[in-house]
């Protein structure tokens, strides 16, 4: 029975201390002012290990998530933010126009004769896609943020 008691107590001790470690993360972000969605908030380790990424929601709010649970160890870290799907690109060349049957084939060869612009992080893109997100937020990022373990709030105010 003690046994029993025993091991039930370190189990329970066990569960408490899962997480425990952890620095929960979660802010909004502004884009000139205005929360912006579908932006992906990634959080990396400077002195390498997990990393982690949430994409804002419509009130430009995120929450951290990692393999690890809800939140990141603490440290040091770089943050990028980017755009999902060019969300704020606002470049109209594009958008394409929808195509007759009649042309499909011809519009498939001209799209794949197209020139590709090749970016530093070495993805290629068609032209237009570009991140609208200025580099010095995301591929060349600046941010950086030291975590704490327990609960915290990091807003970002980015002015592009």
């Amino acid at each position: 029975m003690i046994y029993r008691l025993m091991l039930l107590l370190l189990s329970v001790v066990g569960l408490v201390g899962c997480g425990a470690s952890l620095g929960g993360v979660s802010g909004v972000v502004t884009v000139n002012d205005e929360p912006k969605e579908n932006l992906v908030v990634s959080f990396t380790p400077t002195g390498g290990g997990v990393s982690a990424s949430a994409i804002t929601g419509k009130d430009g709010s995120y929450v951290i998530t990692s393999t690890l649970g809800n939140g990141i160890p603490p440290g040091n870290y770089r943050v990028r933010i980017s755009t999902l799907k060019n969300t704020l690109n606002t470049d109209t060349s594009y958008t394409q126009e929808p195509v007759s049957a009649d042309n499909y084939g011809q519009m498939a060869e001209a799209s794949m004769a197209r020139p590709k612009k090749e970016y530093n992080d070495g993805l290629k893109a068609y032209r237009g896609a570009k991140e609208p997100i200025p580099a010095k937020y995301n591929s060349d990022s600046e941010l950086l943020e030291e975590i704490k373990v327990g609960s915290q709030t990091i807003d970002f105010k980015l002015d592009i």
